[in-house]
């Protein structure tokens, strides 16, 4: 191994990945509120948490955040000696030109934050140094990069539903966030302005148990007298009608907790589109029932399904494999 690379689980002064004593560099990227129940209901509180990767002596490179969370990384990091690189959304300049191979603005933010650690790496370890923005080899990899389940579109036909059906296609984001679902619904909002505006178009939700589940679902919602979706599915995160996969299986959520969230979100819907037809909001017990309620739309009609699935990081990891997309 050249290279590893450690991401937190949860927060930052407590998580695992502590363990790690002298990284060569540590990165933050662009805040929002999440785990509200574990690092605090603030902007500042959650920055605290985040802000205990930052290693005595260690170069951290920071994504701009809001004033009061950036005031407690800045703080943090001059407590730890540590070397602060802030990025900000101008810097978004230096990538004109670039082709990166993830979609949406906030990907470029991130893009910005890779190349200064990987710059610092490289300096450090290989002792080369780079003068441009972006160096050749970096506009390579930014253009080849995937990311399953963040901003990704799937055509039916690159599934194992093929020879089922041709008209469907999927669009998965894993946002779980206000922030994320933001730049998820700015993405499928303008996406579907190229699209084909006589599809029927299926959100697929849902949120885990903790979280606040009608906020995050009014963030989608806005955007409804844009996009128009014709069917609305919320869904647990259990995989197949026999049960999770392996991986997936969370013993800290019961079922009956996850069925309320279900029926929470599908009243909040309806409270945020009142016009919607409540026939066309449906609540599923599994990604695979949800899957298949889409992939039996497209054979009922000619025209095209666009299925929009977010909301859950661990529910879009579970649709891919019910779809049985396998990544290049």
């Amino acid at each position: 191994v050249d290279c590893a690379i450690l991401e937190v689980g949860v927060g930052g002064e407590y998580d695992s990945t502590n363990v790690i004593e002298t990284p060569v560099v540590c990165g933050i990227t662009a805040l929002g509120l999440d785990h509200v129940s574990i690092l605090g209901n603030t902007i500042d509180q959650i920055a605290w948490h985040k802000a205990g990767i930052i290693k005595p002596n260690v170069p951290v490179v920071s994504f701009e955040q809001p004033p009061l969370a950036m005031e407690v990384v800045e703080r943090r990091a001059q407590e730890k000696n540590a070397p602060l690189t802030v990025l900000h959304a101008k810097d978004n300049t230096k990538l004109d030109g670039v082709e990166i191979g993830l979609a949406g603005i906030h990907q470029k933010y991130n893009a910005l934050t890779a190349i200064e650690l990987c710059k610092i790496w490289l300096k450090k370890v290989r002792g080369i140094e780079f003068k441009e923005d972006v160096p050749e080899e970096f506009k390579k990899g930014l253009a080849l990069v995937k990311w399953p389940g963040r901003g990704q579109t799937l055509s039916i036909q690159d599934t194992k539903y093929a020879s089922k059906s041709s008209n469907a296609t999927w669009y998965l984001d894993g946002a779980h966030t206000v922030e994320s679902l933001e730049v998820c619904a700015q993405w499928f909002e303008s996406t579907m302005e190229k699209e084909n505006t006589s599809a029927t178009r299926v959100l697929v939700f849902n949120c885990t148990h903790g979280r606040d589940s009608s906020r995050l679902l009014q963030v989608i919602s806005s955007i409804q007298s844009h996009v128009h979706f014709d069917h609305v599915i919320f869904t647990t995160n259990i995989t197949y009608r026999e049960g999770y996969t392996t991986d997936n299986t969370n013993f800290t959520v019961s079922t009956g907790e996850a069925s309320s969230v279900q029926q929470e979100l599908a009243k909040s819907w309806l409270e945020q589109v009142p016009d919607f037809d409540q026939k066309h909001v449906h609540i599923v017990g599994t990604i695979e029932d949800a899957v298949d309620f889409a992939v039996d739309l497209s054979q009922q009609s000619d025209k095209q399904v666009q299925v929009l699935t977010t909301g859950s990081l661990i529910m879009v990891g579970n649709t891919l494999t019910v779809l049985g997309f396998e990544p290049q």
